[in-house]
């Protein structure tokens, strides 16, 4: 791969695939989400420090994958939620990160459990500001209408996030890619609609399911 250029994605990689591409001193261009440059280096420290590093995220996602790796040899484990954090055993020190697009809400409710398990624990609160503003704009909107659309790939972590904090609000939730996505059954009738989006989604798709909510309010 020599005079070859790498990007590596907003998630990031891990430390070991970041050595590799210094060792063949190619041309990087780090496009990682900053909040994830810091719980990366949040982990790092942690783990240095001797503390059990717990990560609020997705096992099996990339960017909590590259948080684990920046552990190094201390003990790590990954939760999803209280009832995974629960399970933990008690230790003397642990030290608590987050895949940047956990809710706070679910974060906090992990800390504090935490707090019950050890005698010390530092908490680095790693999640996205956006992410926050978006999540808590979504709240918002979910209380006020009849039926919810969250527009996002279904892989995409924060648009499975929103989708998960408004149908907790609204039940009437959908997550939907695309404006074919939309079930005409859904929103006939209904006087107000909520639409929000997975920060990756482009404005397209979001101007595409509005037109067709037109469509089928006609």
């Amino acid at each position: 791969m020599t005079n070859e250029t790498v990007i590596i994605r907003s998630h990031g990689i891990t430390r070991s695939e970041e050595d590799s591409l210094t060792q063949q001193k190619l041309t990087v261009v780090d496009a990682t989400c900053p909040f994830v440059k810091k719980a990366q280096q949040y982990a790092a420290l942690l783990g240095e420090g001797g503390y059990t590093v717990v990560i609020v995220g997705e096992q099996e996602h990339p960017e909590v994958q590259g948080i684990v790796s920046y552990v190094g040899d201390a003990e790590t484990a990954v939760v999803a939620n209280a009832d995974e954090a629960l399970k933990i055993p008690g230790q003397k020190k642990m030290g608590l990160v987050a895949q940047t697009t956990q809710s706070f809400e679910n974060f906090s409710e992990i800390a504090d459990i935490l707090l019950a398990k050890c005698k010390e624990l530092r908490v680095f609160n790693t999640i996205c500001d956006a992410t926050v503003v978006r999540q808590n704009e979504a709240r918002e909107i979910a209380r006020r209408v009849d039926v919810m659309l969250v527009l996002g790939g279904r892989n995409s972590a924060n648009t499975t996030r929103l989708a998960q904090i408004c149908s907790e609000i609204q039940p009437k939730t959908y997550h939907i890619e695309t404006a074919t996505g939309i079930d005409p059954q859904w929103v006939v009738g209904l006087t107000s609609i909520g639409i929000t989006a997975g920060a990756s989604t482009p404005e397209w798709i979001i101007r595409e399911v509005m037109e067709r909510l037109r469509e089928i309010a006609k």
